[in-house]
């Protein structure tokens, strides 16, 4: 369409040069050869002369801008016998637009939309005005051209369509569509579980001051936390955290790189102890028990991989992994737990006056290693210990390990008979049962049943 208007200026240029070449050989010609060789007797003949030459290039402009209005209207007749005759009022009221373009992608005529919203478009071409809708045009080597496309004009969305038989482009005003959309996804409800992976080992060697003064700390840059990103946090256990917050909250927790574990481990820089902190996220449902349940599971991976890290658990989707998840993170939450636990059963130890040492049945290496260990531990802390099994209770290469290494008199000292335990035993006394979890199979169920502090120290069990 473009070409029309380039071919009429040209004819223009050509005519105004034809017209000032005539009047320059005219005047040429009279100057030389004087008024009896003029061809025109007349200066009348002239001025006839000159407004032929001015009417030329005005039937010229006049053609072009009809030829111009005709392939115009061409292809609008075209798009509305195609889409119906009342196509611009239904377009007006559905916030559409249509353009139409030539074989160069230039924009040869739009629908009143664009010019009422000031958004110009005549004279440019697809790609000048609409970079993003380049991919219709994109369809070589057997790609297929995309249904719609997006394109942002002056802080509107539009959905475009293409009628690529017809060089026509559909504009569709999305803007408030899309608004509710992310405002619904913003606020879109996402749980979480929070759990300080070894408060409750801290609580049980630290002073009762000291832990007071350390659970604060916890609970206020718990606080903090929640305020700055708003979500709302209630505390359902001494060492866990139940929070609500929307999916613009996440996002964010998400961008700032879930510093609450930074924040969290900064606490204990001054301190022996590590202090770790492990969050667990549901998302991607609006049903609040389906979300409580992905929480749920997020913070038992995360407890499953160590602690000290953020698991993300997606509706339909697969778990996001944030923090340390490494096997370094484990070894040393292992590490500090052991440490923390062994300072929490020697002083449990030193609170009794004896302590009385049960193992199972047929017992093997593993289980003897692990009673001579607690007798170590409790002469450490200054207390008798006796390991209660008999003889018979015990493997041939287990109990001749024993005989090896110990005199007569020394597993008379270590070691006592079950019945004479069941003699002796009495309150001030604190009954330790390893490498087993089942009184039924220990060497001796009576005990448990009449002792009044019993502790537990089993790996096949969760402590």
């Amino acid at each position: 369409m473009f070409d029309l208007i380039k071919g009429s200026k040209i004819r223009w240029l050509i005519i105004y040069i034809i017209e000032i070449v005539l009047v320059g050989v005219y005047i040429a010609a009279n100057r030389t050869l004087g008024d009896e060789y003029s061809f025109f007797k007349s200066d009348t003949f002239v001025f006839i002369l000159l407004g032929l030459l001015m009417i030329l290039p005005m039937y010229a402009g006049f053609f072009s801008v009809r030829s111009f209005e005709k392939a115009v209207r061409k292809n609008y007749i075209t798009i509305t016998n195609t889409l119906g005759a009342d196509i611009s009022e239904a377009y007006s009221f559905g916030e559409m637009g249509l353009i139409i373009y030539n074989d160069k992608r230039e924009i040869i005529w739009s629908s009143n939309i664009f010019t009422e919203r000031g958004i110009k478009v005549l004279g440019l071409t697809i790609d000048q005005r609409f970079p993003n809708l380049k991919a219709f045009f994109e369809n070589g080597d057997g790609k297929q051209a995309p249904e719609t496309l997006r394109e942002k004009v002056n802080q509107r969305i539009y959905e475009v369509m293409q009628l690529a038989e017809l060089n026509v482009l559909i504009f569709k005003d999305i803007s408030e569509v899309d608004n509710l959309y992310k405002l619904r996804k913003d606020e879109a409800p996402v749980f979480t579980m929070i759990l300080l992976d070894n408060l409750l080992d801290v609580a049980n060697i630290a002073a009762d001051d000291e832990y007071v003064q350390i659970e604060a700390l916890i609970r206020k840059t718990i606080a903090d936390w929640s305020k700055e990103f708003n979500v709302v946090i209630k505390k359902i256990k001494e060492d866990s955290y139940f929070g609500i917050m929307s999916e613009e909250s996440y996002v964010k927790i998400r961008d700032g790189e879930f510093k609450i574990i930074n924040d969290v481990s900064k606490l204990s820089s001054h301190r022996d102890i590590v202090f770790t902190i492990s969050l667990g996220f549901g998302r991607g449902i609006q049903n609040f028990s389906k979300l409580s349940e992905l929480a749920a599971a997020a913070i038992d991976v995360a407890q499953s991989r160590g602690g000290g890290q953020v698991v993300v658990n997606n509706f339909g989707g697969r778990m996001e992994f944030f923090g340390g998840a490494g096997t370094e993170v484990k070894m040393r939450r292992n590490a500090v737990r052991n440490k923390v636990l062994a300072q929490s059963f020697f002083a449990h130890v030193q609170t009794y006056q004896s302590i009385y040492i049960l193992v199972h049945t047929e017992a093997d290496f593993d289980a003897i290693g692990a009673a001579l260990g607690i007798v170590a531990i409790a002469n450490a802390a200054n207390r008798p210990a006796v390991i209660v099994y008999d003889e018979k209770q015990v493997e041939v290469k287990a109990r001749m390990m024993l005989k090896e290494l110990f005199s007569k008199n020394e597993l008379h000292i270590y070691s006592l008979s079950r019945a004479k335990a069941i003699e002796r035993i009495n309150s001030p006394s604190l009954v330790v049962v390893v490498y087993v979890n089942r009184a039924s199979i220990t060497t001796a169920p009576k005990i448990l049943e009449i002792a009044k502090n019993v502790a537990v120290i089993d790996h096949h069990r969760k402590a």
